[in-house]
């Protein structure tokens, strides 16, 4: 497996409240960049994830654990939900599915 492409673990806090607007301004984004190997999810995951087919789902692979607090990840500016996070026993890596937020 290649390690080649770049992935941002963004965490958000939000920033002060507007009473004007009423949203919060200005959040602060910490990103954590790794490299991971990405491939299309299998569909015997998807149904085990889902329930059903899905596209634009996506397995990503870490080579060591990712251990810090996270909302979303980034990948090419594209943000991405996490649905599904393990980390095999006998193993070091941490496996994400992933779908993009359009």
């Amino acid at each position: 497996m290649r390690y080649d492409t770049l992935v941002e673990f963004v965490h958000e806090i939000e920033g002060e409240y507007n009473y004007e607007t009423g949203d919060n301004e200005n959040p602060t984004l910490y990103k954590t960049a790794r490299y991971a190997c990405i491939m299309d999810t299998d569909l015997r995951t998807q149904r085990k994830v889902y329930g059903q087919e899905r596209a634009g789902s996506y397995t990503i692979q870490l080579a060591s654990p990712y251990l810090d607090v996270y909302d979303y990840l980034l990948i090419g500016g594209n943000r991405f939900d996490i649905d599904y996070s393990i980390r095999p026993k006998l193993s070091n890596k941490h496996i994400f599915v992933v779908h993009e937020v359009l």
